[in-house]
């Protein structure tokens, strides 16, 4: 697990998160949406995002927190009035109920697309990666239906056109 991944866990493990982008490999960037941060001032978010961050079942090390140079924490309300939306700029059809999700982004952006598949039943998703040809940052994963019903495109645009931080391009 990577230090993203674990600082999330830690998160989620004391506040419910909506959304959240953290970007970096050895220095951490990024924010976190939730409505844990009503009415909360932003000295007490960056407190409340520490204490979880030290008080998780894995806690951060020192090293760790060290990486760590600045998480924002917003509530939804503000992100909606800010923030940018995961951009889904593609989904190609493949045969046997199989599609591809190209978006622009992080890793995290792509798992947070990812898990509104594996939301729904009977559908089995790849974990995100980079195209081997792309050099700029887009993300791709394929989600498959492993039921009766294929997954078509029409379904996998109207799943994703649900999802409060997801932005379906037009020509998706």
């Amino acid at each position: 697990m990577d230090l993203r991944e674990k600082i999330l866990v830690a998160l989620s493990e004391h506040f419910a998160i909506d959304f959240a982008n953290l970007i970096g490999g050895d220095r951490i960037t990024g924010f976190v949406v939730s409505p844990k941060f009503r009415g909360v001032s932003s000295l007490k978010r960056q407190k409340l995002l520490e204490k979880a961050m030290r008080k998780a079942k894995d806690p951060l090390s020192r090293a760790e927190e060290r990486q760590v140079l600045m998480i924002a924490a917003i509530t939804p309300e503000e992100y909606d009035a800010a923030g940018v939306r995961v951009r889904v700029q593609k989904i190609k059809q493949f045969p046997k109920g199989v599609v591809e999700v190209l978006l622009l982004g992080t890793p995290s952006d792509a798992e947070y697309v990812r898990k509104a598949f594996d939301g729904q039943e009977n559908v089995q998703t790849t974990v995100p990666k980079r195209p081997a040809d792309d050099v700029g940052r887009f993300i791709s994963f394929r989600a498959k239906s492993i039921g009766t019903t294929p997954l078509t495109k029409a379904e996998a645009l109207r799943i994703l056109k649900n999802h409060r931080y997801v932005d379906v391009m037009p020509t998706a």
